[in-house]
């Protein structure tokens, strides 16, 4: 997956492909996640992103939309130790789609 220089949260200051088809993003003011199609389409359907809430669709911004991320690929080394906090953010901040992947 390509690198970009530029992110929804403004130039990017470090970028990292943290495993194929998911960049991690920082800014000096914030920061998150671009998923490839193939990641975005990877996802449960309840934890997609079905609007372009904080950031464009295929990003999660780092501070709620990332729980989405770590949730769906809690099975992966670089969210493994995660995986507890992403589970309790969606659940408190994203009651439905939380509702919608447990069942």
């Amino acid at each position: 997956m390509a690198l970009n220089r530029w992110t929804p949260w403004g130039f990017s200051d470090h970028a990292e492909e943290i495993a194929p088809g998911i960049v991690s993003y920082s800014t000096p003011g914030h920061g998150g996640y671009h998923l490839s199609e193939e990641r975005e389409a990877q996802m449960h359907p309840a934890l997609r992103k079905t609007e372009a809430t904080y950031c464009p669709l295929g990003w999660y911004e780092e501070d709620c939309e990332a729980a989405l991320v770590g949730l769906a690929f809690r099975h992966l080394p670089c969210f493994e130790k995660f995986g507890g906090i992403a589970e309790g953010m969606v659940r408190s901040v994203y009651p439905e789609k939380y509702a919608a992947w447990k069942s």
